[in-house]
């Protein structure tokens, strides 16, 4: 681990991720610059902010925070520091995702009841409700030329678990036009697609051997081949292992690629590791980090 330079392995931009170090777990939202290693907070941890989305040219960023009481949307300039919030209701709204061109957001409310899938513009008008089914929506992506949306749902579930056995679905940009796209009879959580449009990273417990212990897979769109992402025995890791006898027990989660879609970042053991698209490169790149968001 750490054997590797990001300049050799041609890493560039920028990444934005939940700290984990202060606060009773809450240490706020900060920003890593990949060339030159800076690490910059960008909010301080008073409150309970996450789910940090960076834009496509890494200078704007849309969190979730609890600082006026429940959880609500705001945007953020990255070199001036200005917040805006973009949400105001009494319930909770969550996942915000840009489009490529940072014109439009998706995301998660509940204001109706359940978690449904919304979307608005940039400055927080036009929020409009996209999907209305029972089995609600949740970690809702933009597909990387704006016109789909892809999202987990447990409509449609074929057995109990203990997330409800969510599929993916798309819809088009105005809700229209639902489509299933996997029916694995497991839980299939948080999608990143791949900047070509080739690729699905998605997390599953369907091997889990005891508790919710989730993977990263990668589907394959155009030949709906599905398999283990990172390919990495961390059994030569002991370091990063409870039980070192053990790789099952290790959860990976919150993956996000790289804008050149050569890399994908993601959290394993409250850090954050960077793959190369095989999944057979592993390095360490920030400490006590959660939930990476890739930029330029």
């Amino acid at each position: 681990m750490g054997c590797f330079n990001l300049r050799q392995v041609n890493l560039e931009g920028k990444i934005v991720y939940e700290s984990i170090e202060e606060n009773e777990g809450y240490g706020g939202l900060h920003f890593y610059d990949i060339e030159t290693g800076n690490i910059e907070q960008l909010t301080d941890g008073a409150y309970y902010d996450f789910n940090p989305e960076i834009s496509l040219d890494g200078k704007r960023m849309i969190f979730v925070s609890s600082r006026d009481g429940d959880h609500e949307l705001y945007f953020l300039e990255i070199e001036s520091g200005r917040i805006q919030k973009l949400t105001e209701n009494d319930y909770y709204d969550n996942h915000p995702k840009f489009t490529n061109d940072g014109e439009k957001i998706v995301f998660l409310s509940e204001r109706n009841g359940i978690y449904q899938i919304f979307s608005m513009n940039v400055n927080g008008s036009g929020q409009t409700q996209l999907t209305f089914d029972d089995g609600g929506g949740s970690n809702p992506i933009w597909s990387p030329d704006g016109q789909l949306i892809l999202f987990s749902s447990s409509q449609n579930s074929k057995q109990e678990s203990m997330l409800g056995n969510n599929e993916l679905f798309l819809i088009n940009q105005d809700g229209s036009d639902l489509i299933q796209i996997t029916d694995y009879e497991t839980n299939t959580l948080r999608p990143s697609w791949s900047p070509d449009g080739q690729f699905i990273l998605f997390e599953s417990d369907r091997e889990a051997i005891r508790g919710h212990v989730l993977k990263l897979y990668l589907l394959d769109l155009e030949t709906g081949e599905t398999k283990r992402f990172v390919n990495i025995d961390l059994n030569g890791y002991p370091e990063l292992l409870e039980y070192p006898e053990s790789r099952e027990m290790v959860s990976e989660y919150g993956a996000s690629w790289s804008p050149d879609g050569r890399w994908v970042a993601f959290t394993m053991m409250d850090n954050i590791y960077i793959t190369d698209v095989a999944g057979t490169v592993l390095m360490n790149v920030i400490e006590n980090g959660i939930y990476p968001s890739w930029g330029n």
